[in-house]
């Protein structure tokens, strides 16, 4: 898998400190009428940010994360 990942340029981005950082301080935000607790995805969100890089998505909860800097190419 990783030499596949090698021939496309895809590079494998870990987990840091500023991470969980920006997991504890972006707010769990109510969309849509319910709070947005999906850990995995709030994980997602917080290493883009942190990381100032773009997440790729078509999930209808992400767009509402850009006011904390979330980068987000709606797919």
């Amino acid at each position: 898998m990783f030499g596949a990942f090698d021939s496309m340029n895809i590079e494998m981005d870990f987990i840091t400190e500023e991470t969980f950082e920006m997991l504890e301080n972006i707010p769990i935000l109510t969309i849509e009428g319910s709070k947005h607790t999906d850990m995995i995805d709030r994980a997602i969100i917080a290493h883009c940010i942190a990381n100032k890089g773009t997440l790729i998505s078509h999930d209808r909860k992400f767009p509402c994360y850009r006011l904390y800097g979330l980068k987000l190419l709606e797919a």
